[in-house]
């Protein structure tokens, strides 16, 4: 069986969300407990530190699901499941980029509309990261790594972008006089 990275990728990566959601469920009703016999009836703040794990990890995935779901402490099966899902198509496409790149495709094999459409989902994600930051999120981690994964996309696909690259043009080659 040959190696790849699209599926090995994906399938490491849907694990470890499946298991650090399980993790976090097991802390949050743990911290719930805890809090409960000291008196506390309901607490706003807390995230269990698996969940931070999990959204430093897949920050990109979880931006994707931002207009369908609303990322709360017990997230429903529907949510998990489609939260899930789309690590896994991340991950997988991430491998096939890598894999695609190792191969020696110049583009990673995505089209120009896609390269863009990552460009700006980066910077989508680099707004979001910062907007948490600049209002005072209680999660810093989460949006110093929503940043970082903004950084390492955006400049991945704003080098693929242009396949000539940034830079002055090559005149030559622009003006097809084959000199």
């Amino acid at each position: 069986m040959k190696f790849t990275w699209r599926w090995t990728l994906a399938i490491v990566h849907i694990l470890l969300a499946i298991i650090l959601m399980m993790v976090g469920k097991v802390q949050q009703q743990s911290h719930h407990t805890e809090m409960a016999a000291k008196g506390v009836a309901q607490e706003y703040d807390y995230v269990a530190p698996a969940y931070v794990c999990l959204f430093v990890i897949d920050g990109p995935p979880a931006l994707v699901l931002l207009p369908f779901v609303r990322f709360e402490v017990g997230m429903k099966l529907a949510q998990q499941f489609g939260f899930v899902l789309v690590i896994g198509i991340f991950w997988y496409w991430i491998g096939s980029l890598v894999g695609s790149s190792s191969a020696g495709d110049k583009f990673g094999g995505a089209r120009r509309w896609a390269r863009v459409a990552g460009f700006l989902g980066s910077v989508l994600l680099f707004g979001v990261g910062t907007h948490g930051l600049v209002s005072g999120s209680p999660l810093m981690i989460i949006d110093l790594a929503e940043i970082a994964w903004a950084l390492m996309l955006g400049a991945y696909f704003a080098r693929r972008i242009r396949p000539g690259g940034f830079g002055p043009p090559n005149r030559v080659q622009d003006m097809g006089t084959g000199i």
